[in-house]
């Protein structure tokens, strides 16, 4: 064999190789967009489930008689409602998400789910020693911390649908698509 074939096959060789390796990485950073697409969109959805456990405790605490009710167990409420979402909203790994604002609205939304909990317990404990002022103080401040909680649901949700790309599927969109009948 000559020496210029030897060189041929050498170049093609390293060339090949450089283009098996820019594939590879193109192919990885495909994937860890999409999987980082995918955990941003877990997340909205513990988001949206938070927000509405949130409500669901707020509108079961909007009253001394139902406080009073549910701390003697007359009548349910699941205490724990929005702790669970909250542990679910601690387990995401935030260093996997790529926005920055994305990760800073899951912590508040965790911290969030974490207030509501707290009042919660603290409500059911101290009724008893309450006043109308006191509750009423407390029913405010529940409303609005359903009122930031959705806000940043909504947050959350606007953040993740803007940081998809335009070919993703969605299913509000797909449904909003006009569909003419078929015709034979």
């Amino acid at each position: 064999m000559s020496v210029v074939a030897v060189l041929v096959i050498g170049i093609v060789a390293i060339r090949q190789s450089r283009t098996n390796h820019q594939a590879n990485l193109e192919a990885r950073e495909r994937e860890r967009t999409a999987n980082a697409l995918h955990l941003a969109m877990a997340v909205d959805t513990i988001a949206k489930e938070t927000s509405d456990s949130i409500m669901f405790a707020v509108k079961g605490l909007n009253s001394p008689q139902k406080v009073h009710d549910i701390a003697n167990g007359t009548k349910y409420f699941r205490r724990d409602g929005v702790a669970i979402h909250q542990h679910s909203m601690e387990r995401v790994p935030l260093y996997q998400l790529t926005s920055p604002n994305l990760i800073r609205l899951a912590l508040n939304m965790a911290g969030m789910a974490s207030q509501v909990q707290d009042a919660t317990e603290t409500i059911l404990r101290t009724r008893k020693m309450l006043d109308k002022e006191a509750f009423d103080a407390f029913f405010n401040e529940m409303d609005q911390m359903a009122s930031s909680a959705d806000d940043i649901a909504r947050a959350i949700h606007h953040e993740v649908e803007s940081s998809k790309p335009n070919n993703t599927f969605s299913p509000t969109a797909a449904s909003q698509v006009k569909r003419e009948p078929y015709i034979d």
